[in-house]
């Protein structure tokens, strides 16, 4: 056969390798045996896969609105009922993250979070990891822009010994000091490594440079070097005892379990957690710069440059949101985007170049980054300031604009695919203060966008003028020259013949 293959013509190949016609075989390909079969000629035989099947009919899917209701101390309860698979998630949210960080303390919320299940005063750590093991369960920990969590998976039969555990590791850490050493050591040792890593040195810079020393999220959840090392036990029982409670917690359950058991369970397990007064820092005012600010991070030895972009944006309850999500996807957020067929197709500078908005309380995000050859630096970055500016001037056309609204669509569709992705998606409703059914009407805001809508939120929310710009990556590189000599391109001088202002050359912020 082997042989055969060899040095039969293609279109002998193709008879032979070609699928059987079956009872599986769609009745239209039966129909239509062209729609299976590759062309006769062997110069068109692999023509008829250039063209990608149609996407299928719109299902109608909604998300769906939880069910809400109430401990007894006031502690929301979100619950969607998913009853496919004998699987349950739980979520206990905390409305504190790094934005109530002290100063000085950067990184102090994820450690917190990071300790919990480090041990308890009952379990330590092992036996936190054979307890969730026996059960059929798994627990992780976290944090996000604005909350801390804990996430249980379970068995549904198993929920209740399970949901010990989880109230357990949120109620009762025990904070030892050698488990904190080591979970210390362990964040001092990925810092190092991002160190070297440019994405996340461009990712430390941008925050610094977009929100400034003076603001907790100028700095990165896991925060720096110098502030790890700073933190006490201490600081560790101070926080957890100011933020941990009921006045900041929300519990989202999603899967195989009805409103009573889950009411039930949770209120024998958090129902006697106390609310307690917390102050919350006032946060210093931020604005994005009066012109572009344009940093350059050199990290030697790099063989592409990361480009990090951005400036400050709407919060998540803005009106605007549903619009300035789809603009941001035709301009960064798909393959098809923008910015990517730039960068990737038309110039074969970057594998792959993303933008899109973070959400926030207060504000958001819009930020985008790519990695590109080196020596392409500043072109790069002058295509992403010409695509920035054409989105705020030309209207999308409609089926450019379906497939952004595809897109949307699909993303939340895929959040749904676990239990654990659902009780996340969920969580974001206490988080940025979200009436229940704020994802059902987002997706109904998505569907009934227009172009014109969408072009006006690129007018109003796209400031090409006031971009945060960040640029980690080799000092110098040699490149062909026109002649087809080789030259050396000094990075930040290229970036600085742009014309966008003066190059500030920092260190890396980790």
């Amino acid at each position: 056969m082997n042989a055969l293959l060899r040095t039969a013509p293609l279109a002998l190949i193709a008879a032979l390798v070609a699928p059987a016609a079956s009872a599986d075989t769609p009745p239209a390909a039966a129909a239509n045996p062209a729609a299976v079969a590759a062309p006769a000629g062997d110069a068109d035989l692999l023509a008829w896969r250039s063209t990608p099947p149609g996407p299928g009919a719109d299902t109608g899917w909604e998300v769906p609105t939880p069910v809400r209701f109430t401990l007894s101390n006031g502690i929301p309860v979100y619950l969607v009922q998913r009853p496919d698979l004998p699987l349950v998630s739980v979520q206990l949210r905390i409305a504190a993250s790094r934005d109530v960080n002290p100063a000085g303390k950067a990184g102090l919320a994820h450690l917190v979070a990071a300790m919990l299940d480090e041990g308890t005063r009952t379990r330590p750590a092992l036996q936190i990891a054979e307890d969730a093991e026996s059960l059929g369960a798994n627990l992780s920990v976290g944090t996000t822009d604005e909350a801390s969590y804990v996430t249980l998976d379970a068995l549904t039969d198993a929920l209740e010994p399970s949901l010990d555990l989880l109230a357990d590791v949120a109620s009762n850490p025990a904070f030892q000091q050698a488990d904190l050493d080591r979970v210390k050591n362990d964040v001092l040792t990925e810092l190092a490594r991002r160190a070297s890593d440019p994405p996340q040195v461009a990712r430390a810079a941008f925050a610094r440079a977009a929100f400034g020393d003076a603001h907790p999220y100028g700095y990165l959840d896991i925060g720096t070097r110098e502030s790890v090392r700073s933190i006490t036990r201490k600081d560790v029982q101070d926080f957890y005892k100011s933020w941990w409670h009921a006045g900041n917690a929300a519990l989202v359950v999603a899967g195989n379990v009805d409103q009573a058991r889950a009411q039930a369970l949770l209120e024998a397990r958090f129902g006697k957690w106390k609310a307690r007064k917390d102050k919350r820092p006032v946060l210093p005012a931020v604005s994005n710069p009066p012109k572009v600010k344009l940093l350059f991070v050199e990290q030697p030895g790099s063989v592409q440059s990361v480009i990090a972009f951005g400036h400050l944006s709407i919060p998540r309850s803005s009106p605007d949101y549903a619009a300035t999500k789809a603009m941001l996807a035709l301009l960064g957020g798909m393959f098809s985007s923008r910015i990517n067929m730039n960068l990737r197709e038309e110039h074969g500078w970057s594998y792959g170049a993303y933008a899109g908005l973070a959400d926030g309380t207060a504000l958001g995000m819009f930020r985008g980054s790519t990695s590109v050859q080196a020596d392409a630096t500043a072109p790069a970055v002058a295509e992403i300031l010409k695509e920035i500016r054409e989105m705020r001037q030309a209207t999308p056309s409609t089926a450019e604009l379906q497939l952004a609204k595809d897109s949307l669509r699909g993303d939340i569709a895929g959040v749904f695919e676990t239990n654990s992705g659902a009780a996340g998606f969920f969580a974001t409703l206490p988080t940025f203060r979200l009436p229940d059914d704020a994802w059902r009407t987002y997706l109904q805001q998505v569907r009934a966008l227009t172009p014109e809508q969408v072009q006006a939120a690129a007018a109003s929310q796209l400031s090409p003028d006031n971009l945060v710009i960040v640029v980690a990556g080799p000092g110098k590189v040699t490149a062909p020259g026109e002649d087809g000599q080789p030259k050396e391109i000094d990075v930040a001088a290229a970036l600085s013949a742009l014309g966008l202002g003066e190059v500030q050359r920092i260190s890396s912020a980790l």
